[in-house]
């Protein structure tokens, strides 16, 4: 038991070590987390992230296209699953 209770004590997380309570009641605490940095945006495998994009992602993505390389030019790109066409639509003021 002693043993256990000993590797217990050693396992403890980091907020649990670096714990520290204020003057007032406030308790502060250091929490770890994994980040990223994109080093090569080019050399990234799309198909691997494509079960964690939102409908929302994708539609941003596919309006980027459009705005990069149909607007400028004038003519639709060629997307398979997407249709890419002009709609009109009046305004009034």
């Amino acid at each position: 038991d002693t043993a256990n209770v000993a590797a217990k004590a050693t396992e403890a997380s980091t907020a649990d070590l670096s714990r520290s309570r204020g003057e007032y009641g406030g308790v502060s605490s250091l929490t770890k987390r994994w980040v990223h940095t994109i080093e090569n945006r080019s050399k990234i495998p799309l198909e691997r992230l494509r079960p964690y994009l939102t409908d929302e992602m994708i539609d941003k993505a596919i309006r980027g296209l459009i705005r990069a390389e149909v607007t400028p030019t004038g003519k639709a790109v060629d997307l398979p699953g997407v249709k890419i066409f002009q709609a009109a639509k009046s305004s009034f003021r």
